[in-house]
């Protein structure tokens, strides 16, 4: 099951949450008018909200900061020992626990575990559409600046790397392919692979960043996506969320 979060139902600025605040900047824009950007587009449009069941509630920071004039995302590599996505790309999060008040203190709560990113550094800006995964997690991205620069420190167990990535090289759509994968009964869908970085950044955390800059900035890619990827979109995520359900 799916819904719309209207605009009229999120707040223009997302109210003070028990952990946020920080100041930074962007890439060939003025960095203040960047960040304010993001947080008008984040908090003036419909969300996606999925919740087809024996999903597990999650939630991910896709972290923002300025430096030298460009703004940049930040993002981890995961260790071999972790129990989803071993050794890929990703941004800092994971699943609900039963004391989180909500989904953005999951995301808050994981930043500081797997990268010690103390939640008075930042800034909530506005969620993303929530993301159903083929680990059976239904995940919320919540989009946030950071300062910078700040004290890091990864998680032994977790956490293999800490980097980051210019935003500007991000938005070359030449960077970026989309491949085929299928869940379930043949249900296809497309997965972005961002490759301007040390890393190749794709699956779940490619497609939140491809949301992102789709969102943000009206970015597209420069590489014609295949036939299927995003013919009738909506009923295609419905059947993937359903699929997912069912593994």
């Amino acid at each position: 099951m799916s819904t719309r979060i209207p605009p009229s139902s999120t707040p223009s600025a997302p109210p003070p949450h028990p952990h946020a605040p920080a100041e930074s900047g962007s890439v060939a824009f003025p960095p203040k008018e960047t960040f304010e950007q993001i947080r008008r587009t984040l908090t003036t449009r419909e969300r996606r909200v999925i919740d087809p069941p024996r999903l597990r509630p999650a939630a991910v920071l896709v972290p923002l900061f300025e430096a030298d004039g460009d703004l940049h995302v930040l993002l981890t590599l995961r260790t071999e020992t972790v129990g989803h996505h071993k050794g890929q790309v990703s941004f800092p999060g994971g699943g609900r626990h039963d004391d989180d008040h909500d989904l953005l203190a999951t995301a808050l709560r994981e930043s500081h575990e797997e990268i010690g990113l103390p939640a008075s550094q930042v800034e909530v800006l506005g969620a993303l559409d929530d993301v159903p995964t083929i680990s059976s997690f239904q995940v919320t991205p919540w989009v946030a600046r950071i300062a910078w620069p700040v004290a890091l420190v990864a998680s032994p167990d977790e956490t293999a790397e800490i980097f980051s990535v210019p935003l500007q090289r991000l938005l070359d759509p030449t960077l970026c392919r989309l491949e085929e994968r299928t869940v379930g009964d043949r249900r296809y869908y497309p997965v972005h692979h961002f490759t301007g970085g040390k890393h190749v950044i794709w699956g779940l955390t490619g497609h939140i960043l491809a949301r992102l800059l789709e969102v943000a900035f009206n970015w597209r890619q420069n590489t014609p996506p295949p036939r299927w990827a995003y013919r009738n979109r909506e009923a295609r995520l419905e059947n993937i969320s359903d699929s997912y359900g069912r593994l």
